[in-house]
C-alpha cells in the first residue's frame, strides 16, 4: 500500500499522464486515456481521490503512453506502474472544508469531531490490514485442508485397490479350483450322475458319503498343489485330457505314481 500522493509524485517525475483505477476485486472504477498536459492529468487523478470514501482501497495503473489494442487493452509495450492505495482520510480540500465548517461549533464539539475523524481513519486502516491477514490465514488453512483431503483420498484409494486385488485373487483361485474339480472329478469317476458305473437311482447313503469324502480329498490335494506348483492348472488339465484321449497312457502314469507312494 502507498500513499495516494506518492502516485501523484510518480506521475510527475516519470511523465506518466494516463491512468486506470480498479477496485481490489479487479473491477474497473475509472480511467483517463485522453491526451492532456501532465498537470491536467494529475488534476483529474486528484479529482478522483477527492470523491473517494474514507476506508476505500484501489489498484492504480499509470502509463507512459495511451497506446491500446482494439479491445481497449494496453499494448504489450505499454507497460504500466502498479500501485495499491488506501484512503484512510479525506483527500485534499475536503478535510479543510470540513474543519472550516466546524468553526461555528463549540470548542468541545470541534475537539470531539476531530478525534472521531482521526479515529475513524486509523480504525479503517487497522481493520483493513487485519482483514488481509485473516484472509491470508484462511487461504493457508484451505490449502492445508485440501492437501489433507488429497492425502486421505489417496490413502483410501490405495486401501481400496488392495482389498479389490485380494478379492480378485481369491476369486481367481476359487474359479481355478472349481474348474479343476469340474475337469478332474468326471475323469476320476465323479460326475453329475454319480460314480462311474453306478446309476444315480441305485446310489445309497454309503455311496454318497464315500463320494463326498473323495471330493474333499481332491480339493485338499488341489489346494496343496496350487501352493507348490505354479503350473499346476496346466498340468492337471493335460492329465484330465489324457485320461479321455489316451486311457492307456493315463493308466500307465497312474501306475507310475502309485509305485512312488
Amino acid at each position: 500500500m502507498v500513499n495516494p500522493n506518492f502516485v501523484i509524485e510518480q506521475m510527475k517525475d516519470l511523465d506518466y499522464k494516463y491512468f486506470v483505477v480498479e477496485d481490489m476485486a479487479g473491477n474497473p472504477v475509472t480511467h483517463s486515456w485522453q491526451v492532456l498536459p501532465l498537470d491536467r492529468a494529475v488534476e483529474r487523478f486528484k479529482s478522483f481521490l477527492k470523491n473517494c470514501s474514507v476506508g476505500s482501497s484501489f489498484v492504480v495503473y499509470i502509463f507512459k503512453s495511451n497506446e491500446r489494442l482494439k479491445n481497449g487493452e494496453p499494448t504489450r509495450t505499454n507497460v504500466p506502474m502498479r500501485y495499491e492505495i488506501f484512503i484512510n482520510e479525506p483527500y485534499g480540500g475536503q478535510q479543510q472544508q470540513g474543519m472550516q465548517g466546524m468553526d461555528n461549533l463549540n470548542p468541545m464539539g470541534i475537539a470531539e469531531n476531530m478525534f472521531r475523524a482521526g479515529a475513524m481513519g486509523s480504525i479503517g486502516l487497522d481493520t483493513y490490514i487485519g482483514a488481509k491477514d485473516e484472509i491470508l490465514m484462511l487461504k493457508l488453512k484451505i490449502q492445508q485442508l485440501e492437501m489433507e483431503n488429497r492425502y486421505l483420498q489417496d490413502k483410501h484409494q490405495t486401501e481400496l485397490d488392495r482389498i479389490t486385488k485380494d478379492y480378485e485373487d481369491k476369486l481367481t483361485s476359487d474359479k481355478k479350483i472349481e474348474g479343476i474339480i469340474g475337469s478332474v472329478l468326471p475323469a476320476m469317476g465323479f460326475g453329475g450322475s454319480g460314480i462311474a458305473g453306478i446309476q444315480s437311482e441305485t446310489i445309497n447313503n454309503d455311496t454318497m458319503e464315500k463320494q463326498t469324502t473323495s471330493k474333499d480329498k481332491v480339493i485338499q490335494a488341489i489346494n496343496s498343489l496350487l501352493a507348490s506348483d505354479p503350473n499346476f492348472v496346466e498340468n492337471i488339465t493335460k492329465l484330465a485330457e489324457l485320461s479321455k484321449k489316451n486311457s492307456a497312457v493315463y493308466e500307465l502314469a497312474v501306475k507310475q505314481l502309485n509305485s512312488l507312494s
